[in-house]
């Protein structure tokens, strides 16, 4: 249930790589089963960021039934900056990261809600 969605203004070296061990990192961080994690990535998407549009760029939505906290954010703030420097060369500093907790019946999976 903890969904990351990714948009990169460049292509990504190492994209399974890098869904991995975001993957990874989100279970961690959340403490939920990595069963019920998903990680989606958009390559090449048209960012500008601070009025520049060629510097590469990330904006990262994370929304999560519960465990959206101050320190779980900002470890998982920590993982996405340094995943995305290593795999698409975004400096931390051209990296957003919103995140959003959903009630759980307004999350859908297997033809029915959580809540």
């Amino acid at each position: 249930m903890p969904l990351l969605e990714l948009s990169v203004s460049t292509s990504v070296n190492g994209k399974k790589q890098l869904l991995k061990d975001l993957s990874a990192a989100v279970t961690k961080v959340s403490k939920k089963p990595e069963a019920y994690v998903a990680v989606k990535l958009e390559e090449n998407a048209a960012i500008v960021f601070g009025g520049d549009a060629d510097a590469p760029a990330a904006i990262a939505r994370v929304s999560a039934i519960g465990g959206i906290n101050s320190s779980a954010n900002a470890a998982l703030t920590a993982e996405i900056c340094a995943s995305l420097k290593q795999f698409a060369g975004v400096a931390p500093g051209r990296v957003y990261v919103v995140f959003q907790d959903v009630p759980a019946a307004n999350w859908g999976y297997n033809s029915a809600t959580f809540g």
